[in-house]
């Protein structure tokens, strides 16, 4: 009986772990999707070349982005969320804003480098 329960959470918590680690590879493919179309588009647009559609897809891969990553870290998923929505009213927000919370880009490759490190 004692056996039986101690295998039943030994099984809980390899399952536990297997659930974390498939949520954090979501996670980090969410964030890489976000990141590459990103830096794609930056590159396009700095050559005068902005699209509306595509920047309303970087607003869609910024929020699923930050919603895949809560469990991560909560303040990450914030500062993404905040990003997607960044790219629905970018005209609006200043430089200034964007360092201040930490969504520039070159800030947010920063951080996913902690997270792929931790």
């Amino acid at each position: 009986m004692i056996a039986e329960s101690i295998v039943a959470i030994l099984e809980h918590l390899r399952e536990e772990r297997h659930y974390k680690e498939q949520k954090k590879e979501a996670a980090l493919n969410a964030i890489h999707s976000a990141l590459i179309e990103t830096l794609l588009y930056v590159e396009k647009s700095s050559k005068g070349e902005t699209d509306r559609t595509i920047e309303e897809d970087l607003s869609r891969l910024w929020t699923k982005a930050g919603l895949a990553v809560r469990h991560l870290d909560r303040e990450l998923a914030d500062r993404f969320l905040l990003k997607g929505r960044y790219w629905i009213e970018s005209e609006k927000w200043s430089r200034k804003y964007i360092l201040e919370n930490r969504i520039a880009l070159k800030q947010v490759e920063v951080d996913i480098k902690k997270i792929l490190e931790g």
